[in-house]
């Protein structure tokens, strides 16, 4: 089953298809300086914040347009060894996944720690 966006192409439904574009892009090469910088910083937790615009990765967007929607994803992101935590956002809504599973972001909460030790 899929849901068509406004050009016309059509996704499956869940949040397997945004998953695949996360683990995508935080892997590939637009975000190679990012994954560097993490891994010269020396710290044991390292954090990814990705914003996420429909124009740019319609399965992750539509995940968050509606507070009820879709749930948590149920399996942990395939991340590069470089991440640890990655914050998914988009618009008012958003998730975190980290070591101890994924977090629901709610307004106020969209922001990424200071410090984590």
């Amino acid at each position: 089953m899929g849901v068509a966006n406004a050009f016309g192409a059509s996704t499956a439904l869940g949040t397997e298809p945004g998953l695949v574009e996360l683990e995508g892009y935080v892997h590939g090469p637009d975000v190679a300086d990012v994954r560097k910088k993490l891994t010269s910083s020396g710290r044991p937790r390292r954090h990814a914040f990705v914003w996420v615009e429909m124009t740019g990765a319609f399965s992750s967007w539509r995940l968050f347009g509606r507070d009820d929607e879709y749930e948590l994803p149920t399996r942990p992101p395939r991340l590069p060894d470089e991440v640890t935590d990655v914050w998914w956002i988009s618009g008012q809504r958003g998730w975190r996944w980290s070591p101890d599973g994924w977090s629901e972001l709610r307004p106020g909460r969209l922001q990424p720690p200071v410090d984590d030790g």
